[in-house]
């Protein structure tokens, strides 16, 4: 059973006598109590399909996986270190201010510590006022994201933490300070100092979930390195994004630290552009869903159940799928079929989304809820990948345009 995607209410614990613990259950802290997975709807059960790993599976598999993640990871960072350079995570940390990527660490947040057996997820010290959240599982790595309203939240320095503006499907708008958080295992990290006791201040968490085993990315250098086409396993297609706008600065690739680092989003590719910026369609096919009816926007954590998107089954049996699209901007409607370099939509900035962007990503027909698969565009001969910090047209990368 799916767990439910909710405001946690969460039970935040202080230790003020040795073995004694005194829960604090904040009401400032927002509960959806009762809420089911049956009544998020089918776009929130896909997103909790999407980033939450499943607990089926025998524990020989679960081993195997374990000693196979540890390889992967070790490799993609030392892929990372090499060919990212500065952009470790394959992500532009200015594509997503307010937002603090801790993966294992950060060099601003209070520090870590060894989680025991059955810490809770998320606790607060009403002394120190210290927000942290603990892994207590022996094998795996954990993850989590962390929404902080109507609250500075304060580094190890004494300074806030920066913050990021969100806007509600209702128009709202305010300014948040968001964690992206991956906890490895018997490790506590301590985020932050926060006031969580301040009138107004809110709290908002998705339940501390085991990380899955991500597969080997394609190599980010330019151009791809394998032989391209599907009977590869690496597909080509065309360039999602027209040629009177280029060029077009990706601010997060494969892997990328932010929303990319499970398996389902892997292969993902984010592209900056202007907001009502055509996209086309990258192959031959079918429109098989179209979600229009979202406004939220910003890096708010409840965006992240709450998208517009278009996906099209393709012709040569991948199905993809654009991610942050305009409301009411969709040109086509589910059964039509499409061609390659069709508009079909236009870009927005409407979810999880810091800035105004297109999020692409590659799956399987045969497993469309299943991991992403490496995506390439240009021709057979000239295939890339697009990697943070870099510019590209449909051609490919724009050298003059790319940072570093």
């Amino acid at each position: 059973a799916l767990p439910p995607c909710c405001r946690l209410a969460l039970v935040l614990s202080s230790q003020v006598h040795a073995g004694v613990r005194l829960r604090f259950p904040l009401p400032m802290v927002r509960s959806l109590k009762g809420v089911a997975s049956g009544s998020l709807g089918s776009r929130g059960r896909k997103l909790l399909r999407r980033i939450i790993v499943g607990r089926e599976g025998k524990l020989a598999q679960h081993s195997l996986r374990r000693k196979q993640s540890r390889s992967i990871r070790s490799a993609a960072a030392a892929k990372e270190s090499a060919e990212v350079g500065a952009h470790v995570g394959n992500y532009l940390p200015d594509a997503c201010r307010g937002c603090v990527i801790v993966h294992g660490s950060h060099p601003s947040i209070l520090g870590s510590s060894v989680a025991k057996k059955g810490s809770v997820p998320f606790q607060w010290n009403p002394g120190d006022k210290t927000f942290t959240v603990a892994n207590a599982s022996r094998r795996r790595s954990c993850f989590t994201y962390v929404t902080f309203s109507g609250v500075e939240v304060f580094n190890k320095h004494g300074d806030a933490f920066p913050v990021g503006v969100t806007r509600s499907d209702e128009g709202v708008v305010e300014m948040v300070t968001s964690f992206v958080v991956v906890v490895k295992p018997r490790t506590a990290l301590k985020l932050c100092h926060v006031d969580a006791n301040k009138p107004g201040s809110d709290i908002f968490a998705f339940p501390l979930e085991h990380l899955g085993v991500v597969p080997l990315a394609p190599s980010l250098s330019l151009p791809c390195p394998n032989e391209a086409g599907p009977e590869f396993g690496v597909p080509v297609f065309c360039f999602p994004l027209p040629v009177s706008q280029e060029p077009y600065l990706c601010t997060q690739g494969v892997g990328g630290h932010l929303t990319h680092f499970f398996p389902q989003s892997y292969h993902a590719i984010d592209l900056r552009c202007q907001l009502r910026t055509p996209v086309l369609c990258i192959g031959n096919g079918v429109v098989k869903e179209v979600a229009q009816k979202h406004c939220c926007g910003g890096i708010h954590v409840s965006n992240l159940s709450k998208w517009n998107a278009v996906s099209i089954e393709l012709d040569c049996g991948f199905v993809v799928e654009y991610v942050h699209t305009m409301p009411g901007s969709t040109r086509v409607k589910e059964g039509d079929k499409v061609e390659v370099g069709q508009v079909i939509c236009e870009t927005g900035d409407i979810g999880f989304a810091p800035e105004p962007h297109l999020h692409i990503e590659l799956h399987s027909s045969a497993d469309p809820q299943g991991p992403s698969v490496p995506l390439c565009f240009g021709g057979h001969s000239s295939a890339f990948v697009p990697m943070a910090g870099r510019w590209y047209s449909p051609s490919g990368e724009t050298p003059e345009a790319s940072t570093s």
